[in-house]
């Protein structure tokens, strides 16, 4: 089922501005909104923290995870966790668990284009946005790709493994480290992948840091974990990546050995026998 995007633009008592996400005409919460991550949501695929508090980190609002966005041909698709997510919709503040959304990519677009637009010459643009927003984003150029945009250059290598600039088990870009996991896990399932392979490593004493937030101790480990299985799970989230990227990247991770100091030998998939991807 498709539904329809839309966003609302309001002046509330304060005389501030206020954006409202609307899917099928019903509110989407009443937090406030990302814009530059709204914004990226409309040009390529990744994990987006597109509600967020006031303050400008969203888990003070309640939003442990962000919404998963995937670009696929002429539909944009949304998931996430409400568990980890609070949504209200028609007054219903259930608890809800995987909840999906489908958009006609140009028509999600189009909304987000049209918005920045009319906020581009709005005299009370800086009221808007989280905490430190900053209103020059309206001046950017908004392009409207027929493509998605796409983190890396075909070709590229991502990279499962044990990043010391971070101290703890991480995923990045070989070419360019400042491209973060958000960008490269655009789906729940790779995202909670990624979040249990860094916490088997908290387990089994290498104490590298929980690297994804989870509500209520979820994925919390009791026993210890054995260094294979830990390696198992890096090679099985190198797959899950190569299987929806395809054969535009080469993926790759890193297999912890049993030595002291830890040795690390650098492992990698062959592109082509995953090759399913998703764009």
């Amino acid at each position: 089922m498709i539904s329809k995007f839309e966003l609302a633009v309001e002046e509330v008592s304060s005389g501030d501005l206020s954006v409202t996400m609307l899917i099928d005409g019903k509110s989407f919460g009443n937090a406030c909104i990302d814009l530059v991550d709204l914004k990226s949501s409309a040009l390529s695929s990744g994990a987006y923290d597109l509600q967020t508090c006031g303050c400008g980190t969203p888990q003070c609002a309640g939003f442990w995870e962000p919404i998963f966005v995937q670009h696929q041909g002429n539909i944009v698709k949304w998931e996430f966790d409400a568990r980890y997510h609070p949504i209200v919709i028609e007054n219903d503040e259930s608890e809800f668990a995987m909840t999906r959304y489908a958009f006609d990519r140009n028509q999600y677009i189009s909304v987000i284009q049209e918005m920045f637009t009319f906020l581009r010459t709005h005299p009370k643009r800086d009221t808007i946005g989280p905490y430190g927003f900053d209103p020059a984003i309206f001046d950017d150029e908004f392009p409207y790709p027929s493509e998605p945009e796409l983190p890396f250059e075909n070709g590229a290598t991502i990279v499962v493994g044990y990043a010391e600039k971070y101290q703890q088990p991480w995923v990045w870009l070989e070419s360019n480290q400042d491209v973060y996991p958000r960008q490269l896990l655009p789906t729940g399932a790779m995202w909670a992948s990624f979040a249990y392979w860094s916490l088997m490593w908290d387990s089994q004493g290498y104490d590298l840091g929980q690297c994804a937030y989870r509500k209520e101790g979820a994925f919390q480990l009791s026993n210890e974990v054995t260094t294979s299985e830990c390696n198992q799970e890096a090679e099985n989230l190198a797959m899950e990546i190569q299987a929806y990227w395809g054969d535009i990247v080469r993926v790759a991770w890193d297999k912890v050995m049993d030595t002291l100091p830890r040795n690390f030998v650098r492992n990698a998939l062959a592109a082509e026998a995953f090759s399913q991807g998703s764009n």
